[in-house]
């Protein structure tokens, strides 16, 4: 009898090793599944924003507002002490689209000032686009980051990152002088988001593509 309880015991030892020890591994193939792929439920709840994070103050516009000559703007600090205007809007003359940061003296368009292409993409307030400026702690140092977005939400998206520097005018010069600095470009799926490991998730299909920024 004795031997028959002492049997039964260690057998359902081993059945709730088993469990456990499976549960386990099948949960550690969800999470690194859900590194590589989304569900088309979650994807579709990353975010209401191009981009999204859990902390960030964010303003957004459609091209259909910009048309009407409709603006977005906030202000937000970016460090401590400091404090920057945003605004969203077309150009006074012209078809173009201005996206501005501005301190309590100066004021700069991140778009004309990138050296790149997106002044001439985004010129015109592409049809079933939206165009978003966000200030969010990219790499969880305490001092927020730039981020300007355009994108339709379907199947394109363009984000640049920029870091503005402690104690420098805004303006675009040499390298070492430029402030916010360009530090990451990233082209490709339809929307983006922070993850906890500060690596920027992009949504391609039904894939992420994950992005180190520092």
């Amino acid at each position: 009898m004795k031997n028959n309880i002492c049997i039964i015991f260690i057998s359902l030892i081993c059945v709730f090793l088993s469990v456990g020890c499976g549960g386990k591994k099948i949960k550690q193939k969800t999470e690194v599944k859900n590194d590589m792929t989304l569900s088309q439920e979650k994807r579709d709840n990353v975010g209401e924003y191009l981009f999204n994070a859990d902390e960030m103050e964010s303003i957004e516009i459609s091209a259909k507002d910009l048309h009407k000559r409709k603006k977005c703007e906030m202000s937000t600090e970016i460090t401590e002490g400091e404090t920057l205007g945003f605004v969203i809007k077309r150009e006074d003359v012209g078809e173009g689209i201005s996206m501005k940061v501005f301190s309590e003296n100066q004021s700069i368009d991140l778009i004309s000032n990138l050296g790149e292409s997106l002044e001439e993409e985004w010129t015109g307030a592409k049809k079933g686009f939206f165009y978003q400026m966000a200030a969010c702690d990219v790499n969880g140092d305490g001092e927020k980051e730039i981020i300007i977005a355009g994108g339709n939400k379907k199947d394109v998206l363009e984000l640049r990152v920029l870091q503005v520097k402690k104690n420098l005018e805004l303006g675009f010069g040499e390298e070492e002088e430029e402030n916010p600095q360009l530090i990451k470009r990233i082209n490709g799926g339809y929307k983006a988001y922070l993850n906890d490991k500060r690596k920027i998730c992009v949504i391609d299909g039904k894939n992420i593509v994950s992005y180190t920024v520092f």
